[in-house]
């Protein structure tokens, strides 16, 4: 599917080409059209004028005799007939019609007029196999009607034609030349801060995070310079803060496997079977940090802005995810001798009930090894204010305020605590809340202890 994107998107200098050249060829291909006809108008005019004079100078020397009115007289003499004929490039012919189109004289099988209006008709022919551009002038000689045709060859006109379309068109091919030659050096001009931007990110080595040279970009470029400065600032943070993960990772892993493996080396070892029951015990609470810890960690994994697909989300209610887990939470509460109180009202949101889920596990686990022994632990949810919420109440120690801003960080624990935890608790809850562009927000309990409210959008439903 990119491939195909891509592919359709193209080039944006063939893009930049075809938007700037094609209508620049377009307009001057309709200027040489336009000016072409503009030209070869008055030209065919010019001759057809010619043509129309020679015609009235014929139409001259036509006379009717008093002994004979019905019959015209031609008098035009060898000498005048022939300078009517003389041309360097066409042929000239000319017929004489009396009455009832009679002959008078010149070439009778000249093409006469589709029409016989009186005064000049233009018209087009062919006469001898060749085309020919005639003139029909027709006038009253005395009481009868005279025509006169004079026609020549089309050579001067298709020369001129000729002529007129060089005339026209070469200037602007040699203009489209040009224009082709501005336009492209100037697209490749303006894409010089692309290739400039290119060699850039091409020249830097892996891990380079620094931001781009904006001294070589252009105005119009700038925006996505910074934009791509933004990005690597994030991608640089994401980096540092992966890489400070799996060091912290390492090594609260490495502990508790290296103690695993020497309670493993003792009980192998020991003789006593009591000392080595005992050596086993160990090994399970060993096992079992490790477990929860390798649990916590993958949880943070998922609740990473990628490890589960946004698209991906319900509607759902944290009333019902609460429920479903309740009879785990009052198993380990009877266990600890803890008074579990469940506060539960209808708390829409639209989110992954999977996360939401954990982000409420981890908080009743904080609240049942962080609170005080044998005390009390309640579970809220609802809406306030036109928000979810879901929190949890403990009545131990707390939290001091200094150390509430840090306690989010990953396996960061408050000095002087006492338990098993890891540090990621906290951190899973904050990560999942800001991922559904909720908030935590930590507080001193009723009655003392520690009040972990997360505050999340309200669904609509919709």
């Amino acid at each position: 599917m990119t491939t195909l994107r891509a592919d359709a998107t193209g080039s944006l200098r063939g893009r930049l080409l075809r938007r700037l050249l094609l209508p620049l060829l377009l307009a001057l291909f309709l200027d040489a059209v336009l000016g072409y006809f503009v030209l070869l108008r008055p030209l065919n005019q010019a001759y057809d004028q010619a043509l129309a004079d020679s015609a009235a100078v014929v139409a001259g020397h036509v006379r009717y005799e008093q002994n004979s009115p019905d019959r015209p007289a031609f008098d035009l003499s060898a000498q005048g007939e022939e300078m009517l004929r003389s041309d360097r490039i066409d042929e000239v012919f000319f017929l004489v019609l009396g009455p009832g189109d009679s002959f008078v004289a010149g070439d009778r099988l000249l093409p006469k007029p589709p029409r016989r209006d009186r005064g000049t008709n233009f018209y087009n022919g062919d006469f001898g196999g060749k085309p020919v551009r005639a003139v029909a002038f027709s006038t009253r000689s005395g009481a009868n009607d005279v025509t006169v045709i004079v026609a020549e060859t089309t050579g001067k006109r298709i020369a001129a034609t000729w002529e007129v379309a060089l005339g026209v068109g070469l200037p602007q091919v040699i203009l489209a030349l040009v224009l082709l030659a501005v336009v492209w050096f100037g697209i490749r001009g303006g894409m010089a801060s692309l290739d400039r931007l290119r060699r850039q990110l091409e020249g830097r080595v892996a891990g380079d995070m620094g931001p781009l040279d904006p001294s070589g970009v252009v105005t119009e470029m700038r925006p996505l310079a910074k934009a791509f400065d933004g990005l690597l600032t994030r991608l640089d943070a994401a980096s540092s803060a992966q890489i400070r993960f799996l060091a912290n990772a390492a090594h609260q892993l490495r502990t508790p496997l290296a103690g695993l493996q020497a309670q493993l080396e003792l009980a192998i070892e020991e003789v006593d079977p009591g000392v080595r029951k005992a050596r086993l015990l160990n090994c399970r609470e060993a096992t079992l940090r490790t477990t929860r810890l390798v649990n916590q960690l993958l949880a943070l994994s998922t609740a990473e802005p990628d490890g589960r697909h946004a698209a991906a989300w319900q509607e759902g209610d944290v009333k019902d995810i609460l429920s479903q887990r309740a009879q785990e939470w009052v198993e380990r509460a009877i266990l600890r001798n803890i008074d579990l109180g469940l506060e539960l009202e209808p708390a829409p949101f639209k989110g992954d009930g999977l996360l939401i889920g954990e982000m409420a596990a981890n908080l009743v686990d904080n609240a049942f090894v962080y609170g005080r022994s044998e005390g009390r632990v309640t579970v809220r949810c609802g809406q306030r204010d036109g928000q979810t919420f879901l929190e949890v109440e403990d009545d131990g120690p707390g939290i001091p305020e200094p150390e509430r801003a840090r306690v989010s960080e990953r396996f960061y624990r408050v000095p002087g605590t006492q338990g098993i935890g890891s540090g990621l608790g906290l951190s899973i809850v904050d990560e999942i809340a800001r991922n559904h562009g909720g908030r935590l927000r930590l507080e001193t309990g009723s009655q003392g202890g520690l009040r972990a409210r997360v505050l999340l959008p309200a669904s609509t439903g919709r």
